[in-house]
């Protein structure tokens, strides 16, 4: 009923390493559609206790970072298509447990202290849900075009490795 996924980096070159990193796991949800769309408002997700959540913000292209503000204090997000207007929802990850719970009362549970979360759908015809956790994040819209100074960019010293887990429970 669980899967654990453990992402090592071990570093064999002569130099420091950097890089990003991230999972992308995705979710079928319960459904009905509507007028060439999906309906997914019979599923949710929520934390264990309330939490204020730090939205990361996108440029207008959806691509690139450009900066971050509060998004709610909240323990439960009723799951819409709207929510997902604006491509993904990503997340400071200051919570570390986030349950998916389908319309169907299946509930799928992500454990990570990954540095971000981020859920995604399809804006209009997602039948699933992505919960990812990530420790970098895409560029800056003003990218550092070196990679040692690139905003939340992780490194491994020579002859070490560094680990990232996270944790899929279904009930």
């Amino acid at each position: 009923s669980s899967i654990k996924v453990t992402y090592t980096v071990v570093n064999r070159d002569t130099t420091k390493i950097y890089y990003g990193i991230g999972g992308h796991p995705g979710f079928n949800l319960t459904y009905t559609k509507e007028d060439n769309s999906i309906d997914i408002s019979s599923n949710s997700l929520s934390f264990d206790k309330c939490y204020d959540l730090e939205k990361i913000t996108l440029d207008k292209s959806n691509y690139f970072v450009v900066g971050n503000e509060e998004y709610a204090k909240l323990e439960k997000i009723t799951l819409n298509k709207e929510l997902f207007s604006n491509d993904a929802i990503i997340l400071k990850n200051n919570f570390f447990n986030v349950t998916l719970t389908r319309g169907d009362n299946i509930q799928i549970s992500m454990h990570s202290h990954s540095d971000y979360m981020a859920f995604w759908t399809h804006k209009k015809n997602g039948e699933y849900l992505c919960i990812e956790p990530w420790w970098s994040l895409p560029d800056m819209s003003t990218p550092n075009r070196e990679l040692s100074n690139k905003f939340s960019i992780k490194s491994t010293d020579i002859g070490m490795q560094n680990s990232y887990s996270y944790t899929i429970c279904i009930e």
